[in-house]
């Protein structure tokens, strides 16, 4: 299968040369570092000077190399490197009688490339990838770039119905448009083990900072899945949101670490929607793990983000992770107390221009006895604005599956489920 390690290359510049690879396991660095005495040259400049095309070209003038190629081993014990890949397809049109050439890119595959520069195989089909090239399916630029001119294309003004693209199922229709937020994101998918590319979406053009979905890549095609409906902040923000709380935990800008790109993770042992999940974003520190920063996805003030900072180089990642939603969960008061609310009683009143609502009911948590008790609801606690509807239009008699937290003696709503 392939290895699951993040490797450092000792190569020889001057003989174009690798000596080998060191190895470690990026999830456990408490795991000592594998050395691969493997030598072998990178072939025609393949590697080290990034110089693919050339080999391509004369494989396929129109094949189109990505700048996301990677290395891999074979079932053999043989290295690989794999390069997603386009495709140059000439389109040819009159204008005023004249012709003109118009390039497009459409979506092409994988080739696979040994030690010495030849190209063994070409996945046209990426379905009959091999489990140890399973890393990464498509052209990056391709994908990015199909990505935004679809998101930015429309064919109807009034519902924004956009194009449909050769590689998306439908049109699809909206009220806003879509771009890139931040950058390409290789995971494994914690269901099915296998690698994914994730690509975040907020509001091209808008100034509400608002992730809109995301477009998720596997072997067998590219996905889209809408989020608009959960309001949430882009990445842009909570990296935005991270680097304030490293400040403040820090004590100084001139703390060191790098917050990577944010992804959202559940947070929650059962989620039951992408409400349970936070942004959870790895530090770096001087090219090691530097620790976690969780932000709440629904608070655009960014006042429920937590820190957690690796001390030292053996850390254990998984470990560290789940301290990491201990904290955020306790300090943001999230999930502390879940069940249901039959609302008996509302009554509201405003406090600097925002309406609070205090309700009473009996809240029933599962499996404890009913208990009558009085719910203060405050905007700046549920930020998301589906759930805060919901508060707004509520009714006596109304059941809401909610989350509490006490506070000095007064409970607030953290959540509506």
């Amino acid at each position: 299968g392939a290895v699951s390690f993040s490797g450092s290359k000792i190569l020889r510049l001057d003989l174009n040369h690798y000596q080998g690879f060191i190895a470690v396991d990026f999830k456990d660095p408490q795991i000592s570092p594998i050395i691969i005495d493997y030598e072998f040259n990178a072939g025609l400049n393949l590697v080290i000077n990034n110089d693919l095309s050339r080999i391509v070209n004369d494989y396929d003038y129109n094949y189109v190399v990505g700048e996301n190629n990677y290395f891999t081993m074979n079932d053999d014990g043989d290295m690989r490197l794999m390069v997603p890949y386009s495709v140059r397809a000439p389109v040819l049109f009159g204008d005023n009688g004249g012709i003109i050439t118009q390039e497009i890119f459409e979506m092409g595959g994988v080739l696979e490339v040994d030690r010495d520069g030849v190209i063994v195989e070409d996945y046209i089909d990426l379905t009959l990838l091999p489990d140890y090239g399973r890393v990464q399916f498509y052209a990056e630029d391709w994908l990015e770039r199909e990505i935004r001119y679809w998101g930015g294309t429309i064919t109807d003004i009034d519902t924004r119905e956009f194009k449909t693209m050769a590689w998306f199922g439908g049109p699809f229709k909206s009220t806003y448009l879509m771009g890139i937020d931040d950058d390409t994101r290789v995971i494994v998918n914690p269901d099915t083990k296998e690698d994914v590319q994730i690509i975040m979406l907020d509001s091209t053009g808008s100034e509400n900072q608002l992730l809109r979905g995301a477009i998720i890549c596997n072997a067998s095609g590219i996905y889209f899945f809408d989020w608009h409906q959960y309001g949430f902040i882009d990445t842009n923000t909570a990296h935005e949101h991270g680097q304030t709380a490293l400040i403040a935990d820090r004590e100084t800008q001139a703390h060191g670490y790098d917050t990577m790109l944010p992804l959202l993770y559940p947070v929650d042992p059962n989620p039951t929607s992408l409400y349970d999940y936070a942004y959870v974003m790895p530090l770096q520190l001087n090219d090691r793990f530097g620790g976690i920063i969780i932000t709440d996805p629904n608070d655009k003030t960014g006042a429920h983000t937590t820190v957690q900072i690796a001390e030292g180089d053996n850390v254990n990642i998984t470990t560290l992770v789940a301290e990491s939603i201990t904290d955020y969960l306790s300090a943001s008061g999230i999930g502390t107390m879940r069940g249901e609310y039959n609302i008996s009683d509302i009554n509201s009143y405003v406090k600097d221009g925002n309406t609070i609502y205090v309700m009473e009911g009996n809240f029933s948590e599962l499996g404890e006895i009913p208990q009558i008790i009085t719910i203060v609801f405050i905007q700046e606690r549920i930020t998301n604005i589906q759930q805060w509807i919901k508060i707004v239009n509520a009714n006596i008699g109304d059941i809401l599956d909610i989350s509490l937290s006490l506070e000095n003696g007064v409970y607030y709503a953290t959540k509506i489920n």
